[in-house]
């Protein structure tokens, strides 16, 4: 069977919470299709204002989310892998919903292929220091800051799987888009 379309949710500028709604949304209707590829989609949209999204290795800490909290950003719950990630304003956060075992794609070369999109992204926007690191580590980085994050964010029976993907590279890298980010990454690490 070929992959098929994938129908593409531009949500533009919006509150990250919102968009994680869509995207939850989006996978109860994979989830509800049984792997027909008219469920598939691919969620893109800007975070309208700070936000730090926690995966499934854990929340910040009481005193932490506090004093991020008090710094002007927001806290959720994702559901996918990960700590802790930053999103903000000038990056484009993308959730594609895809059965990958319909696509017949292993979960390890689908990160890859959005690892390699990534650096024809940066290499298009002038950045041609950017790389991938070697398994476990995922993503873009440029030095040592991560520029473009994936993270498996939902799993669901039918192997449909959600990889949520956030590119900053207007605000330079996503430890560092402005000073809520870098007030959480010290506080966080």
């Amino acid at each position: 069977m070929a992959p098929g379309a994938v129908r593409v949710l531009r949500l533009g500028l919006r509150p990250f919470p919102q968009a994680l709604r869509v995207q939850e949304r989006c996978v109860a209707a994979a989830r509800a299709a049984r792997g027909s590829a008219a469920a598939e989609s691919l969620v893109l949209s800007e975070p309208a204002g700070p936000v730090f999204a926690w995966g499934l290795r854990g929340e910040p800490g009481a005193a932490a989310a506090a004093a991020l909290r008090a710094r002007g950003a927001a806290l959720v719950a994702a559901r996918r892998g990960g700590h802790v990630t930053f999103h903000g304003p000038g990056q484009l956060v993308a959730f594609p919903v895809l059965d990958l075992r319909r696509r017949r794609l292993p979960l390890r070369r689908y990160v890859r292929a959005l690892e390699e999109l990534g650096l024809r992204l940066c290499q298009r926007l002038g950045l041609g220091a950017a790389r991938a690191l070697p398994p476990p580590f995922t993503g873009v980085w440029v030095g040592e800051s991560k520029i473009c994050a994936i993270a498996p964010l939902h799993r669901v029976p039918l192997q449909c799987v959600l990889m949520g993907g956030c590119f900053g590279p207007g605000r330079g890298a996503l430890r560092e888009p402005h000073h809520i980010a870098r007030a959480g990454a010290e506080l966080l690490h």
